[in-house]
């Protein structure tokens, strides 16, 4: 009987790996951070994307907050706060120790069920 309990454990466990390995290789790649606002929807004309950058960057002076924007298409097949949340672990927007980056992410074309905008904000907000 042990080894019963024992073999649908290992068969539990790889079951359980092998759903989170695929997935973890369907999630949408992440854009590069490319500047204070990356565009990758094409919403912005080229100068209020120059506009945008100049007020953060500025903002940024003044304050040392950071503050990211980030829009895309879609987040989908992803919801927009785990996606969000991956975006902010990979850019890592605010100060080390004072954790004040925020990050305002517009997904374009996302449904309503998935939602179309989110901030993440760090705690020293």
């Amino acid at each position: 009987m042990t080894h019963w309990r024992r073999f649908l454990y290992c068969i539990t466990l790889a079951l359980a790996w092998l759903c989170t390995t695929t997935a973890h290789a369907q999630l949408a790649p992440l854009p590069p951070l490319t500047g204070h606002a990356t565009d990758q929807a094409g919403m912005l004309a080229p100068g209020q994307r120059e506009k945008l950058e100049a007020v953060l960057t500025d903002y940024e002076a003044k304050t040392g907050s950071q503050i990211a924007l980030l829009l895309v298409k879609s987040t989908a097949p992803e919801q927009i706060e785990q996606y969000s949340i991956r975006v902010a672990d990979a850019w890592k927007h605010g100060r080390k120790g004072v954790d004040d980056g925020v990050l305002l992410l517009v997904a374009k074309d996302n449904p309503a069920a998935l939602r179309r905008l989110r901030i993440e904000a760090g705690r020293g907000v």
